[in-house]
């Protein structure tokens, strides 16, 4: 069998108090994704999913973040004996990122073209200086970015939502990481857009044959782009399994809370769900 791009083993974080005490943010989380493949984690805001992402890169400052126990696998590479400079690499290089909000995860103060360039210039070596503008402009108009000439100097706040969600992907894509992590892509964005955005993503992971962690509350938008679902409920992860298996009978009274949450077209009028995180939480 061969070896999975990424592997979480009994991953156990917890942000301790100034006393060192501190109850788990994540607690004996296992999962892999193999190359080329999707991973949607599922869960409600607090669930302890960005906190699994940022902690596969060690994004987490340490302290207050305390990994207690477990293993971060990058092909076999264990993250947490990595140095600095080894994981400068890992970031953006091996590993992209689109984090929540666009808005304020772009710098402000940079245009496109500086902040797209600093990638390449540390991640793609074979890019030349000269060649940059011209490597921009082609992943900008692979997002879909309309006359990309144009938005290579523009600054964030000229571009709409969605357009900075785009941008955001470019950025994290132009280095050809083996993973990309999507901490909730649509928030904030409109229903239509994003349809667009989760359209792009399924395209873009078909055509580069990258492997995908989606971070998602919503489980109306996982299909397409993640094989399997690991869902989290107050830092555990409760049900597992391929998407549609866990999409069409799922198994944890958690899960079937998520699904029923998803408003549907056409439904008659009726109150949506609500979730019971007292009562779930005894069944765990």
């Amino acid at each position: 069998m061969s070896t999975p791009l990424i592997e979480v083993r009994d991953l156990t974080i917890r942000f301790a108090k100034r006393d060192g005490s501190g109850k788990p943010a994540v607690e004996g989380v296992s999962w892999s994704i193999e190359r080329g493949r999707g991973l949607a984690v599922v869960g409600e805001s607090g669930s302890g999913k960005s906190v699994s992402a940022l902690a596969l890169t060690r994004l987490l400052p340490e302290p207050p973040a305390v990994y207690d126990s477990g293993e971060i696998l990058i092909e076999g590479r264990d993250v947490r004996t990595m140095n600095e400079y080894e994981l400068r690499a890992v970031r953006g290089g091996k590993i992209g990122y689109i984090f929540q909000e666009p808005a304020t995860s772009l710098n402000p103060v940079f245009t496109l073209q500086t902040q797209i360039g600093e990638v390449l210039r540390l991640h793609r070596p074979d890019v030349t200086p000269a060649a940059r503008d011209a490597e921009i402009i082609a992943w900008l108009n692979r997002v879909g970015i309309v006359e990309p000439e144009g938005r290579l100097r523009a600054y964030p706040h000229e571009l709409s939502g969605g357009m900075q969600q785009r941008a955001m992907i470019a950025m994290a894509l132009c280095a050809r990481p083996a993973l990309l992590i999507a901490d909730e892509p649509t928030t904030a964005l409109d229903v239509t857009v994003q349809a667009e955005i989760m359209q792009l993503l399924r395209d873009l992971k078909e055509q580069l044959g990258m492997s995908v962690l989606l971070i998602t509350h919503n489980f109306g938008i996982i299909r397409g782009l993640a094989d399997e679902v690991a869902v989290m409920f107050r830092g555990k992860i409760v049900e597992r399994g391929p998407t549609e298996t866990v999409l069409r009978d799922p198994q944890h009274p958690y899960t079937r809370a998520l699904i029923d949450c998803i408003p549907r077209l056409g439904a008659k009028r009726h109150r949506l769900a609500t979730i019971d995180h007292e009562a779930l939480a005894k069944v765990i």
